[in-house]
């Protein structure tokens, strides 16, 4: 009997740039050179792309970039609102690339990784973990996760007095599914997606922020089936859908995160989730009058709860951040 043909996969890889730049020949420099040797050894050059936002900090951003361009890595200028805007800039770039040069490989994905990583607990794992990432195919949406090395750091409080809270509160099925992925960061910069799903997603409304998470809830709601679906059906449609690898302890990029940011990144991410959750119930103003006040009613009760999950994060804390 003759072999089963072997899947050709292309990677696309997406690389960010740290927003608050980094020292020549530092902790970070030295990680983010790692990284481009391991991304390298997968696929060709010009199939990596550095998406480099012109409001960075730092003195010596140019000096490194230059350094990338020598590599023959194409580097893409971005003015973000948000992380998350250079997202879709890295993304668009790569599905642009992928239609221009009529790239005929049976499967393309589209990896996207950070570069503002500070410290790795086990560095020779992580590498190893992250090129296993990489070089998945056997999910359409898979995602890195990974331990902080501080549990009461900002991104910690933030996703358990405010993000978790906020994700039950508006798509409480949702939430279930993702407690049985035990995915740690539903806002991870880790994604590894089919270039036809991520087509798909960007399709629906994109967000210059809580991207994974935004993807996440559309994921979900495109395999719930009819509305008296059995939850542990769409469940487990989802589930075949998505995979998790979880790359060890890592501390990254938190200069500049603070109560304020804190706050700001609760309150993006709410405006999201209710945004989304209004699409999802189609609410408009063509809805029969009945149907249309059903929502709204909904809506108004979530809402309380929403502005309550928020006050309750903003005064935990505050109280941790002292």
């Amino acid at each position: 009997m003759p072999e089963p043909k072997k899947l050709e996969v292309n990677y696309h890889i997406i690389i960010i740039f740290p927003f608050n730049g980094m020292t020549p020949g530092g902790a970070s420099h030295d990680i983010l050179k790692k990284l481009v040797q391991l991304c390298k050894k997968i696929t060709a050059e010009n199939r990596i792309v550095i998406v480099y936002d012109k409001k960075s900090k730092g003195q010596n951003n140019q000096d490194i970039l230059k350094e990338l361009s020598k590599q023959n890595i194409p580097i893409k200028y971005a003015y973000s609102v948000d992380t998350c805007q250079s997202w879709l800039t890295g993304w668009g770039y790569h599905l642009d690339q992928i239609e221009k040069n009529n790239i005929q490989e049976e499967h393309n994905r589209i990896i996207l990784l950070p570069g503002d990583l500070e410290n790795i607990e086990d560095e020779f794992n992580y590498f190893k973990k992250l090129e296993e990432f990489i070089r998945g195919n056997d999910a359409e949406f898979i995602l890195g996760d990974f331990d902080g090395s501080d549990q009461q750091g900002t991104k910690e409080l933030i996703d358990l007095y405010g993000i978790n809270p906020m994700i039950a509160n508006w798509f409480p099925e949702a939430w279930k599914a993702i407690k049985k992925l035990k995915l740690k960061r539903t806002r991870t910069e880790f994604t590894n997606i089919e270039a036809k799903t991520l087509q798909q997603f960007l399709k629906s409304r994109a967000f210059a922020y809580a991207q994974t998470l935004n993807m996440l809830i559309v994921q979900w709601s495109q395999c719930k089936g009819e509305k008296n679906e059995q939850l542990d059906v769409t469940a487990k449609k989802w589930e075949d859908k998505i995979k998790v690898i979880h790359l060890g302890t890592i501390k990254d990029d938190t200069r500049g995160r603070y109560y304020k940011g804190a706050i700001d990144q609760i309150e993006r991410t709410e405006r999201m989730l209710r945004m989304l959750w209004r699409d999802y119930k189609k609410w408009d103003d063509n809805l029969p009058p009945d149907e249309f006040e059903t929502i709204a009613n909904k809506y108004e009760t979530k809402s309380k709860r929403s502005t309550s999950i928020r006050d309750a994060a903003r005064i935990a804390i505050w109280a941790q951040m002292q």
